[in-house]
């Protein structure tokens, strides 16, 4: 006589190895929602958030050393490095705030994927979401990521 456990169906149907693959992630449409995506996706909305803002600090310290910046008025060149400077401020600005935020954007993913792997911590909590996780909407996978 054998006993089945009233847990059994809530077994994941795969283990996450299989949802993190990449080989998976490549056959696999890259808008199709899963489970893996969303925290990939939210975790690198945070860190681009963090890039963004670590990056405007040094930025704006550099801009306010060039409005403070005493000697040029001196000189009678005033015009052309004001214009240069403020230029390379915008620039290293836009670079800041808009270019690196959308690289680790982009990144997410693959970052996760880094991170679940060498990281203990993140690959336990990883797995007992994927022991709990449920789709409250429909019948969406866990991954792929």
């Amino acid at each position: 006589m054998t006993f089945s456990s009233p847990f059994a169906a809530d077994q994941p149907a795969h283990p996450l190895d299989y949802w993190i693959s990449p080989e998976l992630a490549r056959i696999s449409p890259p808008n199709a929602p899963s489970r893996l995506r969303q925290l990939a996706d939210a975790q690198g909305a945070l860190a681009a958030a963090w890039s963004s803002a670590i990056g405007c600090g040094p930025v704006l310290a550099l801009g306010g050393g060039f409005v403070s910046l005493p000697g040029i008025a001196s000189r009678g060149t005033t015009t052309l490095v004001t214009v240069i400077g403020a230029y390379l401020l915008i620039v290293i600005l836009l670079v800041t705030c808009i270019f690196v935020p959308s690289v680790v954007l982009g990144r997410a993913r693959q970052s996760f994927r880094r991170r679940v792997r060498a990281n203990p911590v993140l690959r336990t909590a990883v797995e007992d979401d994927l022991a709990t996780w449920r789709d409250p909407y429909g019948t969406a996978s866990y991954g792929p990521l």
